[in-house]
C-alpha cells in the first residue's frame, strides 16, 4: 500500500481537509471505517459552499448522463453532497453502491462524479431526483434534513478515480462526507468507470445470476475475469495469426494505466504466446 498525504486547494485555510492518495498493489480497495458525525458533515459543507456566480447568485446543478460534470473549481460543495447521498441511498437499499469521480472525455480543466446504483448500473430515478435536490440545498441545514444520518454502519460506498489532477481532492471531500454519514468507504483509487461499476455490481451478489466465478469485488477480480474469458475466446479459435501487435490510444487517461495491468494479467492467465498489447497516450502526453 502507497500512501501519499497532500492538501485540498481552497480559499476556506481548513487545515483538517488532508487527502490520501491510495494505490494497493494487489488491485484490492482500502477499507475506511465509518465516522459517524453531524458536526463533521456541518464542518464539511460550511467549509465547502456552493460556488456563486459574479451576482453573488448561487449556482444551480443539473444532473446529466449518469451525475455532475462541471468545471472542477466548481464542484467542492458537489463532492460532500454526493457522498452523502451515496451513504444515504445505500443505507435505504441495504446495498452497496458507487462514485466514480471523472469527466470522461471533458476537458481536463472540467470533473465530475458518476453515481452507480447497487446493479452497476446508473442510479435509478428517485436516486437522482435526490441528487438534484441535495446539490441545490443551500445551506447545511438544507441538505441534512432531506437525508438521515445512520447509526448501525451497515452501507458501503465504492469510490474511485481517474487521473485528472485535481480528482484526488475532490476524491477526498466525498469519502469524508460518506464516513461522516455511517458508511464504510471501499476506496479504489485510480481505476475506470467500468472497473467502478463492476466492483460496486460484485459487492451485491444477492442482485446478481448465479456466476462461474466466485464474485470479487475489486479491480483484481475484474482483471481476472476479463483475461479468462479472453483467453477462453481466442483459443476457441482454431487458426489465428497473433503476430501483429493491438495498438490502444488511451486519450491520455485512466486506460493507459489500467491497460498496462490487464496485460500483465493476460500474460500470466496465457503466457506470452498472444497478441502483444501496446498502449499509447498516456496521462500527461498527447496535445
Amino acid at each position: 500500500l502507497i500512501i501519499k498525504a497532500t492538501t485540498m486547494n481552497n480559499n476556506n485555510n481548513n487545515k483538517n481537509d488532508g487527502i490520501i492518495q491510495t494505490s494497493n498493489e494487489d488491485d484490492t480497495p482500502l477499507i475506511l471505517s465509518p465516522r459517524v458525525s453531524k458536526k463533521e458533515l456541518i464542518r464539511l459543507l460550511e467549509s465547502h459552499p456552493l460556488p456563486k456566480d459574479t451576482n453573488g447568485k448561487v449556482l444551480s446543478f443539473t444532473y446529466g448522463t449518469a451525475g455532475f460534470r462541471y468545471d472542477a473549481k466548481l464542484l467542492e460543495g458537489i463532492m460532500i453532497r454526493v457522498g452523502i447521498l451515496a451513504a444515504y441511498v445505500a443505507s435505504n437499499c441495504s446495498s452497496s453502491v458507487g462514485l466514480m469521480i471523472t469527466a470522461s472525455h471533458n476537458d481536463e480543466s472540467y470533473n465530475g462524479v458518476k453515481l452507480s446504483g447497487s446493479d452497476g448500473g446508473m442510479m435509478n430515478s428517485e436516486g437522482e431526483a435526490l441528487a438534484v435536490d441535495l446539490a441545490n440545498a443551500v445551506t447545511p441545514e438544507d441538505v441534512l434534513k432531506r437525508v438521515v444520518i445512520q447509526q448501525n454502519n451497515a452501507s458501503v460506498v465504492h469510490v474511485g478515480h481517474d487521473t485528472r489532477v485535481h480528482s484526488p481532492a475532490l476524491t477526498d471531500l466525498a469519502v469524508r462526507a460518506a464516513r461522516a454519514m455511517g458508511a464504510t468507504v471501499y476506496l479504489h483509487g485510480v481505476v475506470s468507470t467500468p472497473q467502478l461499476h463492476y466492483c460496486t455490481m460484485m459487492d451485491n451478489p444477492q442482485l446478481l445470476p448465479a456466476l462461474l466465478l466466485p464474485p470479487m469485488p475489486n479491480v483484481k477480480g475484474y482483471y481476472l475475469q476479463l483475461a479468462t474469458a479472453y483467453a477462453e475466446f481466442m483459443n476457441s479459435i482454431d487458426e489465428r495469426d497473433e503476430s501483429f501487435p493491438l495498438i490502444v490510444d488511451c486519450a491520455c487517461g485512466v486506460g493507459f494505466p489500467q491497460l498496462q495491468q490487464l496485460d500483465r494479467v493476460l500474460t500470466d492467465v496465457m503466457g506470452n504466446n498472444r497478441r502483444t498489447i501496446v498502449p499509447h497516450n498516456a496521462p500527461g502526453e498527447g496535445p
